[in-house]
């Protein structure tokens, strides 16, 4: 599964350190310009993105024509892009706030460049939006407390019903090889399997061998994203590894060089 938290910032008061990357390149876009630029900007994000889902054109087709009753009391979208990025942001009143519907950046300094634009959003005291819990924003700013966590969100659920397959779908890390044995009470989906990861891509089949990590189907699932580890899940006694090494080693291979984000829900 993946998790997304929700912050608020007090744009009047956030100040960006001087070796940030700089704003440049971000324009503020028409509707009709946007449509043309958002989905490419979207598919190279979610192709790099752990848990991302492709967006439909008829999910496009609704986001764009925007209609007043899906817009909360708030204004219509505004849109800024950049190269590499873009995001879609209404305005409020009382108070007076920036919303962001989506925060896309492909790019490190897309991601910083969008950021220091959005603080600039005149007349408005707060930026709210909803985002993967380990981003940048705080080591972007002079005072990295400034962004306040204001509630927690569960986002993509997954049920893993094929080993074997799901296991070969994801890419990794490390390159290892682990002899995982997994436990499925309710569909019987488990068994035990051989993960054997080479240039980030792996095979996996089933094997009768004793095992170096033995774990609950959803918490294969849980780790299967990489939001999160599986070293907490053997703190809590849901996993069990026959050494340390084998549990290392599964925690760095799962583990995902960008968070894991759901992009939209459905």
């Amino acid at each position: 599964m993946t998790e997304e938290i929700s912050v608020s910032i007090d744009r009047r008061f956030a100040q960006f350190r001087q070796d940030a990357p700089p704003a440049t390149g971000v324009r503020l876009i028409e509707s009709a310009e946007a449509t043309e630029l958002l989905p490419d900007i979207y598919h190279r994000w979610q192709q790099q993105t752990a848990g991302a889902q492709p967006k439909p054109p008829i999910r496009w087709e609704r986001f764009f024509a925007d209609r007043e009753n899906r817009r909360g009391g708030l204004t219509a979208l505004f849109f800024v892009v950049h190269p590499d990025g873009y995001v879609a942001y209404r305005r409020g009143r009382n108070p007076s706030r920036v919303v962001v519907e989506e925060f896309i950046a492909v790019t490190d300094d897309a991601y910083a460049a969008l950021w220091q634009i959005l603080v600039g959003v005149d007349l408005v005291d707060t930026i709210e939006v909803r985002q993967a819990r380990d981003e940048a924003l705080p080591f972007l700013l002079t005072n990295n407390r400034l962004p306040k966590v204001t509630a927690h969100h569960d986002a993509l659920w997954a049920r893993i019903m094929h080993v074997e397959a799901a296991l070969e779908a994801r890419t990794y890390a490390l390159d290892t090889s682990l002899i995982i044995a997994v436990r499925d009470p309710f569909l019987d989906a488990g068994g035990t399997y051989s993960l054997t990861v080479t240039d980030g891509r792996a095979t996996c089949t089933r094997v009768e061998s004793e095992p170096d990590i033995e774990l609950d189907i959803d918490v294969l699932a849980s780790i299967y994203f990489g939001t999160h580890r599986a070293r907490l899940f053997a703190a809590a006694n849901r996993l069990t590894a026959r050494n340390e090494e084998s549990l290392h080693a599964l925690d760095l291979t799962f583990g995902t060089a960008r968070p894991a984000v759901m992009g939209w829900g459905f």
